[in-house]
């Protein structure tokens, strides 16, 4: 009978630790700032609202007392961002691409106004990462279609972004779980 508890107890824990969700890797993205006035003073209590466009995807939240906001857990997508506060003109950001892992920092200057004026910004594309300080990248589709790749070894495309190396016995003749991906040694930043 104690034998019996104690490999039920061992398959529970083998079940819990195998039911771990991976949270080094993360499928989403976060959009964060402040949003200020033009005298550089935080705005606490405007209405901060991102959309996505392919997805329908609507949140919507309100600064803080330190003008700032957060949109956390966002799906890839290409996103517009619109901030509302009586008295002051409406701020609309558009076409804001979030790949995965990303974490943008996307401010706000509030001009004052009437209600009915709106000021609409076409985002883009940040050139130096100005949040965090992780190492990704995204490889588009595109470039996997396009790229001469020796055998089609998946592990190549990781060698594409900054700062990493293949292992000296990184095999790219042969295809997929055969290449050298067996888990032996990763792929590591030099």
């Amino acid at each position: 009978m104690r034998t019996r508890q104690l490999t039920l107890a061992l398959c529970a824990v083998a079940a819990f630790l195998h039911a771990a969700p991976a949270l080094a890797q993360r499928t989403t993205a976060t959009i964060r700032g402040t949003v200020t006035d033009q005298t550089k003073a935080v705005v606490p209590g405007a209405t901060v609202t991102v959309t996505g466009q392919s997805l329908s995807l609507s949140r919507t939240t309100t600064t803080t007392a330190d003008g700032v906001y957060a949109f956390t857990d966002l799906p890839v997508d290409k996103y517009t961002i619109k901030v509302e506060l009586p008295g002051f003109k409406t701020a609309t950001r558009t076409d804001i691409v979030l790949n995965v892992a990303d974490d943008r920092a996307i401010d706000f200057v509030l001009a004052p106004g009437g209600v009915n004026e709106e000021v609409r910004v076409v985002a883009e594309s940040t050139p130096v990462k100005t949040v965090g300080g992780d190492v990704s990248g995204v490889i588009t589709g595109q470039q996997v279609r396009e790229l001469p790749l020796n055998g089609r070894n998946f592990l190549q495309l990781a060698t594409l972004m900054p700062g990493v190396s293949a292992p000296d016995f990184l095999n790219v003749k042969d295809k997929g779980l055969l290449g050298g991906s067996d888990g032996l040694e990763p792929i590591t930043l030099s």
